[in-house]
Parts: structure tokens; C-alpha cells; sequence
């Protein structure tokens, strides 16, 4: 199926310089400069400024800078993105251009697979300082999403670890979603304990599947699929988490730990349940074999790391076999089809080596410059079962693979992996690390 999508961030921001991508790169070697942070908001070291990179005028005058129309072509085994506690986490200050950001995302297929999104968030902690560049202080926002999809392609192998690839069964599922969330750093912004809490409610729609060659969920796990249709989800989230990485989204250095909880009570047929999530990722820079290290006075130097990333994850209650713990696809055992696994408790661990090969970068456009381009190799470990004590009878499945990183900012990192396992490969191409 082939897709066109439009992405259209509306910012709200005073910043009317024209845009200079290579504003700070003096030479190919060079890179950009760390500007002065202001000196009054509370743990000014944990932040950091992001350059300004947004054009003046409406959304067509952003064409190719933060307004986007591409075509995708989405494979048949389908790609779907599980909404996961730890996907959350957000412990440092975060980098923005500006204190408002709305996000507004359209695809439709040639087939019918449709997805409208449309996210706003408001930093909390803020500070304009001279020049025209905006700190975003501390991790605290609040933010909005809404949103309807209708994925055709979604997968469905039945439930527990010794499921094999016949058993694979396909099902439509429409989404409908409307939450809100309010994060806060403590004990002052920019610290390293975070509190994340979070209301969405979730209402989702199955129907027969519509992969070739593979039998529709309904008729082979009828009992299953009764339960999880026309099934009314009101989400409480929450998280606590310690985290002092220097980054959210591309650290190079850094612990967390985390607990979240998801309770699901007043489903439909006043059904209830919840899902907890313990996790922690370790990052450690390391000497790279293709560059230096770059001076302390850049921005963001070209760094070397070593990423390990965990979870342990149990649902209690009554959840629609969707919301379960599961594994495979972009983010854990990335050699599998996307759910591969799913179960009542899961557990994950990985390990990657990211490296950059081309530290400096180049500009693509008037207003798009890639900083870097680098490769990573990862190893990932897991498994599936009904309770997390049944762990030690569970088979342990492994995959392993090699990808590619593209980095417009540090904010900003696109990744393409392609792993291997026992069942073949899997290609994900997604926006951001996997951990």
C-alpha cells in the first residue's frame, strides 16, 4: 500500500531572523558552537539550546523545513506502533525551538489505511534569552493529543511463548483517542527526578483482516476477538522515574530508572485492569574509530556510546489482548514482525553500539542541514509469559542486527534497523532511538 503524508508542526515562536543551517559550522570539521545559557533559571547546567531552525511566515513558507508531503510504502506485514509507559520518558530538559508546538499528521493509503494525529504541547519552563534563541528549562509541559487511525495489516499469533509463525493471523483495527498528560521535574526544573501523569481514553473498532494468505483473527480466535471489539479503554497513567542522562533523546552519557503504572478501570462492562513497567537504560561514551571527540565548546560534539536498555512488565486484570505486554518490531527484538510474541508479562534487554562515521555533515536544503550520519549495531534478548515467576519455562528469543542513524539536530534522529532472527529479518524505519 502506498501512503501520502502530510506533517505540519505549527510553532509559536517570536524568532524572525532568516534560517542559516550552517550558522556555527565555520568548516566541515567545525562544529556548531555551545551558546551562553541565561544565568537565572534553577540547574541551568542540565540544559542546553537548540539553534534557531524555524522559517518566518505560514506553513507553505516552511515547505521542506517543518512542513512535509512524502509518499510511503507501507509492507504487508504492517507496522504498529504500541503505545508503551517507558515511550514516555522524558527525565532531562527538553530542547525546543519555541514554548508552544502543535503537530498536526495525515496519511491515507491507496488501500484504505488511514491515520489523522494531532498533538499539542506548552513547556513550562522557559527562557528567552539575547540573540533569539529559546531554552526550553527543565522537563516540565503539559500537552494534548487527538486522533482517529484504521491500521489494516496488524498481526495477531496468539497468546504465550511458544507460538510459531503459522499460527500468525491478521485483524483491522480503528482507533479512536483523546488524552491529556502534565510532566514536572523535581526538586526544581531541569531536575533529575521526574513525575509523569496522564489521562487518555481509547476506544478501538476490529474487523476480519485483509492479509493475503493469512486467516482472519476472528476466525481463529473468536473468543479473543469478541472481547476486544467495540471495547471503551479510559487510561490513568503514571511515572516516576530517576534520569541522569544528558539528553531525552540522543543521550551520550547517563542512568534512568523508572516505574510506571497504567490502570484501565470502567471498560466496557465495567471491566477493569492495570499494567505495570519497571525499566532502565545505562549509556556510556566511548573512543570512536572514525573521528575525534570534538572540542567541549560545541553544542553537540560527535560522541560514541554504549547503550543498554531493560524492562520487566506485568498486566493484571482484565486487558483486550492488544493492550498486553509484547515483543517484536521496532524497538524490541527488532529481527521479528512487529507483536510477535504477546503474553500477560514480558521482559527485554538490549545492547547497541552507536558510532558516527560521517561527523560533520552537509546541507540538503536552504533550511536542512544533516549534522551527522552514523551506524549502530544492537543485540536484543526476551521473552513472554503468563506471570513474571513463569519466566524461567519460557523459551529466551534473540535478535541482532546493524542500522543507520541520521541526525538533523539531536532533537531530531532518524533510524533505519534491519535484524535478524530465527524467523528471518525485519526492516523498521522510524523516527528516534529504540531506548
Amino acid at each position: 500500500m502506498i501512503a501520502l503524508i502530510a506533517v505540519t508542526p505549527l510553532l509559536r515562536a517570536q524568532e524572525t531572523r532568516p534560517v542559516d543551517p550552517d550558522e556555527g559550522f565555520e568548516s566541515p570539521t567545525a562544529g556548531s558552537p555551545s551558546p551562553r545559557l541565561p544565568d537565572d533559571p534553577p540547574n541551568p547546567t542540565a540544559g542546553a539550546i537548540l539553534e534557531g531552525r524555524l522559517a518566518p511566515g505560514s506553513v507553505f513558507d516552511r515547505f521542506l523545513v517543518s512542513t512535509f508531503v512524502s509518499p510511503i510504502l507501507y509492507p504487508a506485514s504492517g507496522r504498529r506502533r504500541r503505545r508503551r509507559l517507558r515511550a514516555d520518558r522524558r527525565g532531562l530538559p527538553q530542547l525546543a525551538p519555541a514554548r508552544e508546538f502543535a503537530n498536526l499528521v495525515v496519511t491515507y493509503t491507496t488501500e484504505g489505511q488511514q491515520a489523522y494525529r494531532f498533538a499539542w504541547r506548552r513547556w513550562l519552563h522557559h527562557r528567552e534569552p539575547p540573540g533569539g534563541r529559546r531554552p526550553a528549562r527543565g522537563a516540565p509541559h503539559v500537552g494534548l493529543t487527538a486522533g482517529y487511525s484504521r491500521t489494516l495489516t496488524r498481526r495477531f499469533f496468539g497468546l504465550g511463548p511458544e507460538t510459531t509463525p503459522g499460527d500468525e493471523t491478521s485483524y483491522t483495527d480503528q482507533v479512536a483517542v483523546l488524552g491529556g498528560k502534565v510532566q514536572w521535574s523535581l526538586p526544581e526544573a531541569g531536575g533529575d527526578w521526574t513525575l509523569f501523569l496522564g489521562v487518555d481514553v481509547e476506544h478501538h473498532n476490529l474487523s476480519y483482516g485483509k492479509v493475503t494468505g493469512i486467516p482472519s483473527m476472528e476466525q481463529v480466535h473468536p473468543g479473543l476477538f469478541d472481547d476486544a471489539d467495540d471495547r471503551l479503554l479510559p487510561w490513568l497513567r503514571a511515572r516516576f522515574e530517576l534520569n541522569t542522562r544528558d539528553s531525552a533523546t540522543q543521550p551520550y552519557r547517563g542512568t534512568t530508572l523508572g516505574l510506571g503504572v497504567a490502570a484501565a478501570p470502567l471498560q466496557t462492562e465495567g471491566r477493569g485492569g492495570l499494567s505495570w513497567i519497571l525499566d532502565a537504560t545505562q549509556v556510556v561514551p566511548l573512543p570512536s574509530p572514525f573521528h575525534d571527540d570534538g572540542s567541549v565548546d560545541e553544542r553537540n560534539p560527535p560522541t560514541d556510546t554504549l547503550a543498554f536498555g531493560a524492562f520487566l512488565t506485568q498486566a493484571e486484570g482484565d486487558l483486550p489482548f492488544y493492550s498486553l505486554p509484547s515483543l517484536g518490531g521496532g524497538s524490541t527484538l527488532r529481527g521479528y514482525i512487529n507483536d510477535r510474541w504477546t503474553d500477560d508479562a514480558a521482559w527485554h534487554a538490549s545492547a547497541e553500539w552507536r558510532t558516527w562515521f560521517v561527523p560533520r555533515g552537509f546541507k540538503l536544503t536552504r533550511s536542512i542541514r544533516v549534522e551527522r550520519i552514523g551506524a549502530a549495531l544492537f543485540y536484543d534478548v526476551g521473552s513472554v509469559g503468563p506471570r513474571v515467576d513463569a519466566f524461567d519455562r519460557a523459551p529466551v528469543r534473540d535478535s541482532y542486527g546493524v542500522g543507520l542513524r541520521i541526525a538533523l539536530e539531536r532533537l531530531a534522529v532518524f533510524r533505519v534497523d534491519l535484524g535478524f532472527s530465527a524467523e528471518g529479518r525485519n526492516l523498521t524505519v522510524a523516527f528516534g532511538l529504540p531506548f
